[in-house]
């Protein structure tokens, strides 16, 4: 897990950018991939780790909420007279999870840009925008821009 936030942080995404469908390669692969292309030093690998390991140990209670969440809404019966109640107290509490991982994450990854570079900055910019256009090109292909969503 710990290679996933760190493999997060060199994508700029949270499922670590691939093109549509996958490219084959694992996780940790593309992460040593990445930095080695970023050419980091052993020393920021260690900090990179270090700060990832602290990011996992503070961030596994939104790991609990989410489960916790999941299971209440598949436990919750269409049936029930309270159903709407439950469904909306469970659309509160994703939507605070969802903040309380986007806030952690921003934070996490400033930390984690700040250990890079001028350089491997620009260089880690270069790769997301590469890294994006294919789903750019799914997202062109399947959702065209004025087309009507159903």
């Amino acid at each position: 897990m710990r290679t996933f936030f760190i493999a997060l942080l060199l994508s700029g995404t949270v499922a670590a950018s691939a093109p549509p469908h996958g490219d084959g390669e694992r996780p940790a692969h593309r992460l040593q991939a990445e930095m080695e292309r970023l050419g980091l030093s052993a020393g920021q690998r260690s900090e990179l780790q270090s700060l990832a390991e602290r990011f996992r140990a503070e961030t596994t209670d939104f790991r609990q909420r989410a489960d916790a969440l999941r299971h209440q809404a598949l436990a919750t019966d269409p049936d029930d007279p309270r159903y709407a109640e439950v469904a909306e107290q469970l659309s509160v509490a994703s939507g605070e999870l969802a903040a309380d991982v986007a806030r952690a994450l921003g934070v996490f990854r400033a930390r984690a840009h700040a250990i890079l570079t001028p350089a491997q900055r620009s260089a880690l910019r270069d790769r997301l925008r590469e890294r994006e256009q294919p789903w750019a090109q799914w997202r062109e292909r399947h959702h065209p821009a004025g087309a009507q969503q159903p």
